[in-house]
């Protein structure tokens, strides 16, 4: 039972959480590269 307490509260585990917000982190930087290259 204290293992359903450490899990998160979406996408199951922890690794899978930490890399969704790499991966957003990654998407928003490269929007805001291309947003600053358009409008320069």
């Amino acid at each position: 039972m204290e293992e359903k307490e450490d899990m998160p509260p979406f996408l199951g585990t922890w690794n899978r959480v930490y890399a969704f917000i790499l991966g957003w982190l990654l998407f928003t930087m490269v929007l805001f590269y291309i947003f600053t290259n358009y409008y320069k």
